[in-house]
C-alpha cells in the first residue's frame, strides 16, 4: 500500500519489516529479485501469500533494484540503510544456484548475519 502498512491478513507491511529493514541487505534484495511464498511472520504477524519477483517480464537494472529497495528501506519511518548497485550485483552472484521464490526458512541464515561486511 501506499503508506507502506501492506493488507492487514493478506500482504505485510513494509514500514518496520524486519525483512525490509535487515542489517544484511541480501535479504530485501534477494526478496525483490526472486519474490517470495509461503508463511513469513513479520512485526509479530504471520501471513502466508505470494510475492512475485519485481519487475516480471521487465528488466530491471542493478541501478534500479537498489533504487527501489533504498526507497523502501527509508520511507514510512523506516531508517536502514541505503543498497547500492554493487549490493544488488553481489547479491546476485550469491544467490546465481537459487531458482524460484524465497522463503522465510530460505532467508533465515541470512538474517542472523550482521551486514555487508559479512558477505
Amino acid at each position: 500500500q501506499l503508506n507502506g502498512l501492506g493488507t492487514p491478513g493478506v500482504f505485510p507491511p513494509l514500514a518496520g519489516s524486519e525483512y525490509a529493514l535487515a542489517a544484511n541487505v541480501e535479504v530485501p534484495i534477494r526478496i525483490l529479485t526472486h519474490g517470495i511464498q509461503g508463511p513469513i511472520t513479520v512485526k509479530g504477524v504471520e501471513y502466508n501469500s505470494v510475492m512475485p519477483a519485481y519487475g516480471i517480464g521487465i528488466g530491471m537494472s542493478d541501478s534500479e533494484v537498489a533504487a527501489v529497495l533504498t526507497y523502501v528501506r527509508t520511507s514510512w519511518g523506516n531508517s536502514a540503510s541505503v543498497v547500492t548497485a554493487k549490493d544488488v550485483e553481489e547479491a546476485k552472484e550469491h544467490a546465481s544456484g537459487v531458482s524460484g521464490a524465497m522463503t522465510a526458512e530460505l532467508l533465515k541464515p541470512l538474517m542472523s548475519k550482521k551486514g555487508r561486511e559479512e558477505r
